[in-house]
């Protein structure tokens, strides 16, 4: 910290020196700063001794004079001296501090005794250093609190040119990119059927061929073919009687993807059309050998979740919610006994191939 406060000192030296040498010197150069400290009498302390003392503490280029308080001192108008008074306080000698290099004045109570011994003279002696130093302390910190000089302008950097359109075969490659590695997608396993209003459950099988042309979208076409055993309602039901009803379905649906991977998920909505046949059981007499078929649309919301067990081979599971248009009914003596209508629940579990793109020529 010594060597950093001694910098400061010499800076505010400087900046406190003549401007304007005469034109007959050679210019100034900037002298060290010096402390002049003045002793008391009843200090007891030897001026040469002390001053020796301070020389080493201060160390160079630091100038010290340890003087008595009966000599002459230098003038209040001298920008280069620090003058220290060491007097006698109540209980011990206490030190002022007149510094013109930081305009301030200190007094302290040093807390030491006025003997002269080799011991009292070493103490005021680290006493004084410190005292100067604290002082000079402010112009370290104003040295580090002055702000940086502004940095120069950098010229203007011209615009970037536009980038220029993407070659052919550059296009292509981004084009490819964009596409999954395998678009196609085959999937076959069972599917369940409930229809709450009619407390009407089916079962059967279905197949979906699934195409994403983008890896974000999907779109895909299902055919399922499901069949459920139902018993009547009504007054006019014979008594256990039951129908057999047969749902062949053709379902379009647009989904958006987010796949990882080893998963996708898979989300959108669709139309389905339905083809719903109804016979009667063949032991019940009065329905024995009775059928009809009526034609059901619908639109429906999917959700797909899709593990993929190799590249070319994955396991999906599916859960489809939606309403029915046009209600399929069943009537014994102008009663009806069955109606199919309403929302239906619908899932399934899936074995899924993955087909490759095929193949195309590069462009030339």
């Amino acid at each position: 910290m010594g060597a950093s406060l001694l910098a400061a000192a010499l800076s505010l030296t400087l900046a406190l020196g003549p401007s304007d040498p005469p034109a007959e010197e050679a210019p100034a150069r900037a002298d060290p700063p010096t402390v002049q400290v003045s002793l008391d009498a009843c200090t007891e302390h030897d001026p040469r001794a002390l001053e020796g003392l301070l020389s080493l503490e201060f160390g160079p280029p630091i100038q010290v004079r340890v003087v008595s308080s009966t000599q002459t001192e230098p003038s209040p108008a001298d920008p280069l001296t620090s003058r220290v008074r060491v007097g006698c306080g109540p209980e011990s000698l206490t030190l002022a501090l007149d510094d013109p290099l930081t305009n301030k004045r200190m007094e302290r109570d040093s807390r030491l005794p006025a003997g002269g011994d080799d011991w009292g003279r070493r103490a005021l002696a680290l006493a004084i250093v410190e005292f100067v130093r604290a002082s000079w302390l402010e112009l370290e910190l104003a040295a580090e609190r002055a702000p940086p000089p502004p940095a120069e302008a950098e010229p203007a950097k011209p615009p970037a040119p536009s980038p220029a359109p993407p070659p052919p075969m550059l296009r292509r490659a981004r084009a490819e990119a964009a596409q999954p590695a395998r678009p196609w997608t085959l999937s076959l396993g069972p599917r369940v059927e409930l229809f709450p209003k009619a407390s009407a459950v089916h079962g059967g099988g279905q197949l979906r061929l699934t195409h994403r042309p983008r890896r974000p979208l999907a779109w895909s076409l299902g055919a399922a073919v499901v069949h459920g055993r139902h018993a009547l309602e009504g007054d006019a039901a014979p008594p256990g009687a039951r129908v057999h009803s047969t749902l062949v379905q053709l379902a379009p649906a647009l989904l958006a993807v987010l796949a990882r991977p080893r998963f996708a998920l898979a989300a959108g909505g669709g139309a389905r059309l339905a083809l719903v046949d109804v016979r009667g059981s063949a032991s019940d007499p009065e329905l024995a050998g009775r059928d009809f078929r009526r034609a059901q649309g619908g639109a429906f919301a999917l959700v797909q979740a899709r593990l993929a067990l190799t590249n070319a081979l994955s396991l999906s599971a599916e859960l489809e919610a939606g309403g029915s248009f046009g209600p399929v009914t069943a009537l014994v003596g102008g009663e009806p006994v069955f109606t199919l209508d309403g929302a239906w629940v619908g899932g399934g579990l899936l074995l899924a191939v993955h087909l490759p793109r095929p193949s195309s020529p590069s462009p030339k």
